[in-house]
This record gives structure tokens, sequence and C-alpha cells, in this order.
């Protein structure tokens, strides 16, 4: 999914429909184009793990995250903008879902994703969320008291 106009934005052309547009890359799990949204040295941060510097250890990254899951989708709720010292920052709050490669499916997980952009490229995106649902076994669900299994020989 070719997205050229993501490659930059300003306060001017909209920088939440480029949001919009930007979350779009990422459920579609197109790795390769989300990364053209980062400066050259820019960085990316999931959770507490090391960070990625620079758009090709990005696109890797995110390539190594959506190679473990069937699907991925976000619903915004919330995004707040502000400024830090090299440009715009934008906060976006969300729940996501993802698929895992068996079809099962994690509820609606809470997020908040930190973007600080610097002339119109992503300079540091950082994900802050529990991702552990994903990766947890599924839960048995234990049989209703008063019943028995019949016995196998």
């Amino acid at each position: 999914m070719e997205m050229p106009h993501l490659a930059t934005t300003t306060r001017e052309n909209s920088a939440d429909d480029w949001l919009m547009g930007f979350f779009q890359l990422i459920d579609a799990m197109d790795a390769d184009a989300a990364a053209q949204a980062f400066a050259d040295d820019g960085t990316f941060r999931f959770g507490n793990a090391e960070p990625a510097v620079g758009r090709e250890q990005v696109r890797d990254n995110m390539s190594e995250f959506f190679a473990m899951i069937a699907a991925l989708d976000h619903r915004i709720t919330g995004v707040w903008s502000g400024d830090w010292e090299q440009g715009e920052v934008k906060s976006v709050e969300a729940e996501a879902v993802y698929t895992r490669k068996d079809g099962s499916r994690t509820m609606p997980l809470p997020v908040t994703s930190t973007l600080r952009m610097r002339a119109g490229q992503i300079q540091d995106y950082r994900i802050f969320m529990d991702i552990s649902p994903l990766f947890a076994l599924p839960q048995e669900v234990p049989e209703p008291a008063g019943r028995r299994r019949p016995a196998t020989d």
C-alpha cells in the first residue's frame, strides 16, 4: 500500500489526516511504506524494547513484529497535538485488536503512541502498551461442577 503523500506533513495540510493514513499503513502491516514516514535518523520504540534507529531498522523491526501476527486493527479514540523543541508532537490513544496466526483475537488492548515530528517526518515514535495478552496462552474454560468426563480407555 504505497502512500507517498505520507512522507511529509505540515499543520497546514491536515496533520490529522496524515496521522490516520499512517495508522492505516500500520494496520495494513506495510512496514516499507510506514518506514518512509520516518526521518533518516528517526527512532521507533515499542514498549520496553530497544529503540530501532534509522528507516532500515524501523522497517526491519516492524516487519519482524508483523510476521508474528495475522492482522492488526487500531480504533483511535483520541488525538492531541502539541509542540516539542524540534516541531509538532502527536499523542494518540487507541484500542488495538491483534489477530494471532491461529485466527484467535485479543480483546481490545489500550495503547498510547507519541509521535514527535521534525520537518514533516517522524523523528521519534514510541508505543506505550502491555502487549502480553497477545502472547498469552488461551485460557482453558473449567468444566461445570457436577459433570464428569467420560472415561477413555
